[in-house]
């Protein structure tokens, strides 16, 4: 991005926010505490607020598991994982999302989840690729609310069937929603839902502005109908945090890709 954590918590700090939580992301070849050590080691010499880190698990072996009680107990008890992204090497499979949500759950910690079916998203993609007429508009399309909804009801199951706290970041779609309201409306009170403030505020309509391409974010923009039933999930209770990502690009790196 175009930020540093100077530049980064600097801007927070005149905007009176006092505290970031980062994210330290596990690389390939390293252990937990060394992808920990080395976002600290980037981070300590460069913040003007408090931060604190969750910590990304993109690669999963019996040593990798083993780490995570240490980790929850040195003061880092969210594990971030994501179920699908644009990065595949960023994903684990179900088998290893049971293995880190059972270590997690056993240590007194809570994953944090990015909910969307990997497999859907690569078929889609891949049609995608073959259609030479692909839009702006049409990147909704990549990620259909289906996909999002059921991989949320998926690591719900998992969860409660571990009793693991769970965090579901990311929520855009209403029929993702509408799974995290059945789970707690039926007693799995440690569930709990995440959003951020465009999936309030904007729609995929933008993607049909001339500028469509500033206003890509994962999952996609999503429909009125979706902003509208994220209101009122957060009234509800159901959804209890509304945070920023902050990915600050610029719009001439936005352009990037504009030539290939």
């Amino acid at each position: 991005t175009i930020d540093n954590f100077f530049t980064g918590t600097r801007s927070a700090a005149c905007g009176g926010v006092t505290t970031i939580i980062d994210v330290a992301m596990q690389n390939k070849g390293e252990t937990l505490q060394e992808a920990i050590n080395n976002r600290r080691t980037l981070a300590d010499s460069q913040v003007v607020v408090d931060y604190g880190l969750h910590l990304c698990i993109t690669y999963v072996d019996p040593e990798i598991l083993e780490e995570i009680p240490m980790i929850v107990n040195q003061g880092i008890p969210t594990i971030q994982v994501f179920m699908a992204a644009h990065d595949p090497s960023f994903v684990v499979n179900d088998g290893h999302l049971l293995g880190i949500l059972e270590k997690t759950a056993l240590n007194g910690g809570m994953v944090r989840i990015k909910c969307e079916n990997a497999t859907i998203f690569e078929h889609i993609l891949q049609t995608t690729l073959q259609n030479n007429s692909f839009k702006p508009e049409d990147y909704p399309l990549l990620h259909p609310p289906f996909s999002e909804a059921e991989a949320t009801q998926r690591a719900i199951m998992f969860a409660e069937e571990l009793k693991t706290s769970l965090s579901i970041f990311g929520l855009s779609a209403k029929a993702a929603l509408e799974q995290l309201t059945w789970a707690r409306n039926r007693g799995v009170t440690y569930v709990y839902g995440e959003t951020s403030p465009h999936y309030l505020t904007h729609t995929k309509e933008y993607y049909k502005s001339v500028d469509a391409r500033n206003y890509i974010t994962v999952p996609p923009l999503r429909e009125p109908e979706d902003s509208s039933a994220l209101w009122r999930g957060i009234r509800r209770g159901d959804i209890q945090i509304v945070s920023s990502g902050h990915c600050a690009f610029t719009v001439e790196q936005k352009k990037f890709g504009d030539s290939l």
